[in-house]
């Protein structure tokens, strides 16, 4: 979910925190555009708000009735047209855009968090070539792919796809 940190311009942390609880929800992810609002006229959520957006985060969820509100970034390569997107969850520090795909992933893990693709098959921010980045054996890798974005849920074959491209990764870390 975006809010007003980035453009979700009347939506706060509270009020998506309310929206949640009104749906039965129990937890939500916050995960607004990140990057510095230099490179797009798009509001960012920059740096140096990272604590005071964390903050936000963790306040609304001593709001009774309680839900988990969990603070994470949408990343931005500068790739293609429309640049790659990667969620970054878990972080306990910001996570920077702004570099290729191997790059946000490392950014990620370096700030304590977990990479997922964000909708792969919107043309306007494509990863068509996510497929060569589970390589846990050799480097950080995403963790999951988005399956429903804004309404778009993806077909047979696309998860077919996905099942295929995560496979080495799945292999990776099952246990025995």
């Amino acid at each position: 979910m975006h809010t007003a940190w980035s453009d979700a311009y009347f939506q706060s942390i509270e009020s998506r925190r309310d929206d949640a609880y009104n749906k039965n929800l129990k937890w939500i992810i916050i995960t607004d555009h990140a990057g510095d609002s230099q490179h797009t006229s798009q509001p960012r959520l920059e740096w140096n708000e990272w604590s005071s957006y964390n903050d936000d985060c963790n306040t609304v969820q001593d709001i009774d009735p309680h839900i988990t509100v969990c603070p994470g970034e949408e990343l931005a390569t500068i790739e293609g047209t429309g640049g790659s997107h990667l969620l970054s969850y878990k972080n306990s520090s910001y996570a920077s855009s702004y570099g290729n795909k191997q790059t946000l992933i490392n950014n990620v893990y370096a700030a304590g968090g977990f990479g997922i693709i964000a909708h792969p098959y919107n043309s306007s921010f494509p990863w068509t070539d996510w497929y060569t980045y589970p390589q846990p054996a050799t480097s950080p890798s995403f963790r999951g792919i988005e399956l429903i974005s804004n309404g778009y849920v993806v077909n047979d074959s696309q998860l077919a796809d996905w099942d295929y491209y995560l496979k080495p990764y799945r292999e990776h870390y099952e246990r025995p």
